[in-house]
């Protein structure tokens, strides 16, 4: 891997956990409460667990 490679993912990577997080912070208290103490790795397996309501 080249380094702007590197630095084009680590950047992506950053933006993805921001992203995530930012949508919890509105997200229900509950739902919160379950995610509370993930690591970003688990985080991220919990969330990509969801479907949304149509079922996608």
């Amino acid at each position: 891997m080249n380094k702007l490679t590197k630095v084009s993912a680590v950047k992506a990577r950053t933006q993805a956990i921001n992203q995530l997080k930012s949508v919890l912070v509105t997200a229900d208290p509950a739902l919160r409460e379950e995610l509370a103490g993930l690591g970003n790795a688990e985080l991220f397996r919990a969330c990509a667990q969801f479907t949304d309501a149509r079922g996608h």
